[in-house]
């Protein structure tokens, strides 16, 4: 593109990018949108499938999309039956299609190297586990890859921070890991009920300045968008994320959802249960916990939600 032509595009970009977008989104007149095409929630963009156009265009994952528009899928329906079941290419492909497999259909002719290179395929992503990766890094420094290759079978624990850097620096640095993967942590794990729950008790409190949950938002408004606003807490050498915290008082609800808080921990024994430890780490620092069961809220909701009022104002 030579400058003239440079200038007049710098200069009538948003038009000509504009005009680009309609001429593209022409060619779905008169289709269903969801089946034949999908629309970008952020602009309009319209395609069989936008995982590229929101990666690219609009700089964030997938995953983040899907939770900020509240939709399960960024691909057309079309497309996903395209290659759906029997019409996948890779249907019952008994191995063919799999880099993994000795039947892999782009290994060589030879089936000693074919087996080879299954076997690099799975073993090629744990080289950092084994000596011979580390000491060809440091040209064969015995010692030092010794080393390294011990700090990378190591896992970053409390005990490795302060080995490394002492008492109290080694438990700040562990402390601000845990915290900083709380916070980082962006999949939306926490229960509608429990925030329909959460709702309905601040709804009947003045003061919500230093209460937390999940859909609470910094501005204390209400966030749909699937971010997790729970506050990340620290208690000794852990960090913690209650499912609604009142820290001008010291007080934590816990709501026990019926999958996690029963099924799951029922292959704990009593002293290993999580939720047991957690309570007692909680109580041993200061806070004052109460657990509501997801069955009991359900079968008496008001009923629940003055118990939790209570808890709080007494």
């Amino acid at each position: 593109m030579n400058n003239k032509k440079q200038s007049y595009y710098e200069k009538n970009k948003k038009k000509i990018l504009k005009q680009q977008q309609d001429k593209r989104n022409s060619k779905y007149e008169g289709l269903v949108e969801g089946y034949d095409y999908i629309c970008c929630k952020e602009c309009g963009f319209k395609s069989s499938e936008l995982a590229t156009h929101i990666i690219n265009k609009h700089n964030i994952t997938i995953d983040e999309y899907k939770i900020k528009h509240n939709v399960s899928s960024v691909k057309a329906q079309k497309s996903i039956d395209r290659v759906k079941g029997e019409n996948n290419p890779a249907y019952q492909h008994g191995g063919k299609y799999s880099p993994f497999s000795e039947k892999y259909i782009h290994g060589t002719s030879n089936i000693e190297k074919t087996k080879k290179k299954a076997k690099d395929n799975k073993t090629k992503d744990k080289d950092n586990t084994q000596i011979e990766y580390w000491l060809k890094k440091t040209n064969n420094d015995s010692i030092e890859a010794e080393k390294l290759l011990s700090e990378r079978q190591t896992t970053f624990s409390l005990e490795k921070c302060i080995t490394k850097y002492g008492q109290e620096e080694g438990t700040e640095i562990w402390l601000n890991r845990q915290e900083k993967w709380h916070k980082s942590y962006k999949k939306s794990n926490f229960s509608k009920i429990s925030q329909e729950l959460f709702w309905s008790v601040i709804n009947n409190i003045n003061i919500i300045t230093d209460i937390y949950f999940a859909e609470l938002d910094e501005n204390k408004q209400k966030d749909l968008s699937g971010k997790n606003y729970e506050y990340t807490l620290r208690l000794n050498e852990k960090v913690i994320k209650p499912d609604f915290i009142d820290l001008s008082q010291n007080k934590i609800i816990e709501f026990d959802g019926t999958y996690w808080h029963e099924v799951k921990n029922k292959t704990y024994s009593f002293g290993n249960n999580p939720d047991n430890i957690k309570d007692t780490l909680i109580e041993n620092n200061g806070y004052i916990v109460i657990h509501i069961n997801e069955k009991d809220y359900k079968k008496d909701k008001q009923g629940t939600i003055e118990k939790c009022l209570n808890f709080l104002k007494q």
